[in-house]
């Protein structure tokens, strides 16, 4: 008797992840006979292998992070065979998982943590900055006024410190409206708690 081409489908169910379990569930059309079971483990980058099982289920280890999975039959009294989908890839256990994600919060806390600082820094240098200016033109200031006490002890007409209009804005310059300390030391706030996170996270790791 003729044998027929293998009529069917087969699909992979449950968890992909270290320690899991896959199973597949199957149906064919038309007679046959005792089905032949072989899993495959690859990437798209690499070929994919035979895994030592012809078992209904299948438990992924560690080797198998990273990889996908799926599961080809054939049946006796059939020619050819039918390949499932593919599942993965493959994930490390939950509490590995769970430490990756802890890594990957405690990098941004510190990417965050890099930049706080850096504003904070900047703004107290900046601050620092602005107050010594602040410094400088009132003392420019006294000048103009002790210039302009000379002028009228020497009867020189015209000089008003009051009304020069350079002299206004060194009178309305206030360093305190530069870089304000308060928006400063809230950024240095964040910082300290954002250390105290991942040093926490730090900790749960070990």
């Amino acid at each position: 008797m003729e044998e027929l081409e293998i009529d069917g489908n087969v699909e992979i169910t449950g968890n992909a992840i270290e320690g899991g379990t896959l199973a597949f569930s199957w149906g064919f059309n038309g007679p046959g006979g005792e089905i032949g079971i072989k899993w495959f483990i690859g990437t798209e980058s690499e070929n994919y292998k035979p895994i030592p099982c012809n078992t209904f289920n299948y438990n992924p280890v560690k080797k198998d992070i990273g990889k996908n999975i799926y599961v080809e039959l054939t049946r006796e009294k059939n020619t050819g065979k039918i390949k499932s989908n593919i599942v993965g890839p493959i994930l490390p256990k939950e509490e590995e998982l769970i430490i990756n994600e802890k890594e990957i919060e405690i990098q941004e806390l510190k990417s965050k943590l890099i930049k706080i600082d850096n504003d904070a820094g900047a703004g107290r240098a900046l601050r620092k900055t602005a107050i010594d200016m602040g410094g400088m033109l009132s003392a420019l200031r006294k000048i103009a006024i002790d210039f302009g006490d000379m002028a009228k002890t020497l009867g020189v007409q015209g000089f008003n410190p009051d009304e020069n209009e350079a002299l206004k804005i060194v009178i309305s310059y206030d360093p305190a409206e530069h870089y304000d300390l308060q928006k400063i030391t809230l950024l240095e706030n964040e910082a300290e708690t954002i250390r105290n996170k991942i040093s926490e996270l730090e900790n749960q790791q070990n």
